[in-house]
């Protein structure tokens, strides 16, 4: 009986119930009209000045850098204007039609274990591919194709639905 009863104590500290707790709180944000460049890292001081000046304009920018290139991800109508400041031939690739999915959380994100492992699963599981991953302190960021955004806000919002439901029963059971 003592047991039951550390269990049940310890029951909101789980490392699921965590999880759901957060992604019960979590809302959905879906963006399209978003163009994702990878561009020649020599590239990256003419890339920078131009992401500057559309910051604060643009609805979307993101800029990240790795070892051998640069991503820029940018609403679509500015992407001619990074295009013409950079040069067509630093860019490596473009996708163009792409669709940002933002998962906006509480803060507790920050420190809750596999919440990007459970919501990758969840697409990964039914065949979505993320062309791209980004965290920004609550916000989870996903670049995905046009095709694959609706599916993939589908199946998010259902998963915060089933996670709201769970945290009700399991509140109901627990008084």
């Amino acid at each position: 009986m003592r047991y039951a009863s550390r269990l049940r104590e310890r029951g909101t500290q789980t490392p699921q119930r965590k999880l759901l707790e957060v992604l019960a709180k979590s809302a959905l944000e879906l963006r399209t009209g978003v163009t994702v460049a990878t561009v020649k890292l020599h590239a990256l001081p003419q890339l920078a000045e131009a992401a500057a000046e559309l910051a604060g304009r643009t609805r979307l920018l993101f800029l990240m850098q790795s070892i051998s290139s640069v991503t820029i991800t940018v609403s679509s109508e500015y992407f001619d204007y990074i295009e013409r400041r950079v040069g067509r031939e630093n860019f490596i690739e473009i996708y163009p039609d792409q669709a940002v999915l933002v998962i906006v959380s509480p803060p507790a994100v920050v420190e809750t274990n596999g919440f990007v492992a459970h919501i990758t699963s969840i697409l990964a599981r039914n065949g979505i591919n993320i062309n791209q991953i980004e965290s920004v302190y609550t916000d989870t960021i996903l670049v995905l194709s046009l095709d694959d955004a609706l599916k993939a806000f589908q199946l998010l919002r259902e998963a915060i639905e089933v996670a709201k439901r769970s945290l009700e029963e399991a509140q109901k059971k627990e008084t």
